[in-house]
């Protein structure tokens, strides 16, 4: 559950003040002996480590006419197991250019079993540049082994009011106490979002907290939020990201009162936002205004036939720009140049390659739009307040006839309306200052067929075909893979069933054609396929199974499955067995479904005539969301799936 609250208070800003808030229930280098002496976390006795505590506070400070917070973090953590050891890498990450954010006195020790301590010093400490904008402290703890405290402390000065720093009570061990502390002048009115999840997140308010002295006194509110024994969150599969479900609290500027009366609004309205978007020269100027796109818009020209239908228009306009401009892995929502500056240097990041793509199409008359957006591991999208901040990343939107097209041109293999896997986070706000809006971002069914056609041997080896077809995400994925290799992925995928897998030949049709279906003809071999024991042949038929292994492990999720997109898999074997053998024993018919036709399995062998076995497997999954009361449920129908698929065929000699 997201819980909204909003900081209001009606006092003057003064020009000059700092609120201190006191430094934290940890002292420095203070560990209790009992925590010394811990050898397993009595609340999760499995855990390999456990955070003893974390404190933050913030303070707000104004030198001359710059306002900075100011981030004091304090963290302690006990490693009760080698698989923990790693936890002493850190990397600690901020804005570091032009002296955005700074981080001033980082200290960091390693208390042993015994009592005894390293420090470590300022040449165990290194700087890391990421981006041009972004930089690591990293530093490891020296010497770790199983019984070791490790903790570390250092302040973060930043200028950015806007959004201060982001607090997570819940990591992947588990958490016994964790703290933060928010100090904020009365003046400042700041929306924070609680994200608490299963976990009970207690917080107070004491709007009466004085700050300054003498004629610079002023009113302040502390925020208080703190939890206790938070168990640690089990990493799983078919997610956004976790941080989407870590307890947590975010701050965000919503208004600054002054002494006169007036006010500096930072949250208005989406309408508002919008048109201050189209404004700035780093994102709305630069596909508006001709002079910053001529060039990507001219050299488009030729590739698009000016009598093409509007589909046709786009389709020409994404391959164009897919074959000029290199995806650097980025994402983001600023131009770091202009459009025309970026297309000669032929890399960019994902929104200046998509920005570029509006551009040709606005030159084509047609309505297209930016559509903002968080990616998968970014975090979910907020509709309640305008806060731009939480975006990572441009698509663009339009409509054809009447129907709505997302584009995201980040490579050639991806078809006009099927944005980038980690582009699919259910929603995108469409930046239209007449008309700004949120929109769907809905997933398109993606089906794999798999026909096999072999023949088995009295040896237990498998020679054959297998023609298989893929079109939607599972055609994207396979395209990657055969401009990587020659046999794409099925080697791999033979051999996580059959250890000696021979491939013969392969053909590939329809590589380049990526609005086509994919399809691949195979001649292989498979040696041992099956196990020949006295008079019997063992046989499992699936060669290809629809899961290797359930990934879900957890008996109980306290978040919900989170899949891509809905999928349809439809495999068919024809067998000839071997001269001289009967079939002894076939796995029974099985049909299964998940409830409100979330999803469907069914699997059938049958005898065609004495020579002759079909097997028709076909799994359906056309939902994507499952709620953490669902997630059973869906476990139980993998496992079921699975059970099913590595079944054996029995074939016994003939008497």
């Amino acid at each position: 559950m997201t819980i909204f609250r909003i900081f209001t208070s009606l006092l003057f800003l003064l020009l000059s003040f700092s609120v201190s808030a006191q430094k934290g229930p940890m002292k420095w280098g203070r560990v209790l002996k009992a925590d010394l002496e811990m050898t397993e976390y009595n609340l999760e006795p499995d855990a390999e480590a456990v955070v003893l505590g974390e404190y933050a506070t913030i303070d707000f400070s104004f030198d001359s006419d710059v306002v900075n917070y100011e981030f004091f973090f304090h963290k302690r953590i006990k490693i009760l197991k080698e698989s923990a050891v790693d936890r002493g890498n850190i990397s600690i990450g901020y804005s570091g250019k032009g002296g955005f954010e700074r981080i001033r006195g980082l200290k960091a020790q390693v208390i042993f079993p015994d009592g005894s301590r390293e420090e470590l010093g300022k040449k165990d400490f290194f700087e890391e540049k990421v981006t041009d904008n972004w930089r690591r402290k990293k530093f490891a703890f020296p010497n770790l082994k199983p019984g070791c405290v490790i903790e570390y402390k250092y302040k973060k000065i930043s200028e950015g009011i806007n959004t201060l720093e982001d607090w997570y009570f819940q990591e992947g061990i588990p958490v016994r106490f964790s703290q933060i502390q928010v100090d904020i002048p009365s003046v400042y009115q700041y929306v924070y979002l609680i994200e608490s999840g299963s976990q009970k997140i207690e917080h107070t308010e004491d709007n009466n907290i004085q700050g300054g002295g003498g004629a610079t006194s002023f009113k302040a509110n502390r925020v208080t939020f703190k939890a206790e024994n938070i168990p640690a969150m089990k990493e799983e599969s078919y997610i956004t990201t976790m941080r989407d479900y870590q307890a947590s609290v975010r701050f965000q500027l919503k208004e600054i009162l002054y002494s006169s009366g007036s006010s500096q609004k930072f949250l208005s309205t989406w309408k508002e936002l919008a048109k201050e978007l189209e404004e700035n020269k780093s994102l709305g100027r630069n596909y508006l205004k001709s002079s910053t796109h001529s060039n990507v818009v001219n050299a488009a020209k030729s590739h698009i036939d000016k009598s093409a239908s509007h589909l046709d228009k786009i389709k020409q306009a994404q391959k164009f720009i897919t074959s000029q401009m290199k995806w650097d892995g980025s994402y983001g929502i600023w131009c770091k140049e202009s459009l025309n500056k970026l297309f000669a240097k032929k890399i960019a990041d994902g929104a200046e390659i998509n920005l570029m793509l509006l551009a040709i199409l606005r030159s084509q008359g047609l309505n297209a739009y930016p559509a903002l957006t968080s990616t998968r591991d970014h975090g979910k999208t907020i509709h309640l307040y305008p806060i731009y901040e939480q975006f990572n990343h441009i698509m663009v939107y339009l409509e054809v006839d009447g129907k709505p097209i997302i584009l995201d041109a980040l490579d050639a293999f991806h078809p006009v309306g099927y944005p980038h896997s980690n582009s699919l986070n259910h929603f995108a706000w469409v930046l239209n200052k007449k008309d700004p809006k949120w929109i769907e971002v809905k997933t398109k069914n993606s089906t794999k067929s798999f026909l096999a056609t072999f023949d088995l041997n009295v040896e237990g080896d498998l020679k054959g075909t297998i023609n298989a077809g893929s079109n939607g995400y599972y055609a994207i994925t396979e395209r990657e893979e055969f401009h990587d290799s020659k046999y794409g992925d099925w080697k791999n995928v033979l051999e996580g069933t059959f250890p000696e897998v021979q491939i013969d030949s392969i053909e590939v049709i329809n590589k380049e054609e990526i609005d086509k279906s994919l399809k691949v003809n195979i001649d292989c071999t498979i040696a041992k396929a099956a196990q020949v024991n006295g008079d019997f042949i063992y046989l499992n038929p699936v060669v290809s199974p629809a899961y290797g292994e359930n990934r879900f492990k957890l008996e109980k999720r306290n978040y919900p499955v989170d899949q891509i997109h809905p999928w349809k898999e439809n495999y068919i074997l024809n067998l000839t067995i071997p001269e001289g053998y009967d079939l002894e024993e076939l796995p029974e018919p099985v049909l299964l479904a998940l409830p409100a036709d979330g999803g469907r399995f069914s699997h059938q062998i049958k005898k065609i005539d004495d020579t002759h076995i079909q097997l028709v497997s076909k799994v359906t999954i056309k939902q994507t969301y499952f709620s953490p009361e669902e997630y059973l449920g869906l476990k139980k129908f993998i496992d079921l799936i699975i059970e099913k698929q590595e079944e054996q065929i029995v074939l016994k000699k003939k008497s």
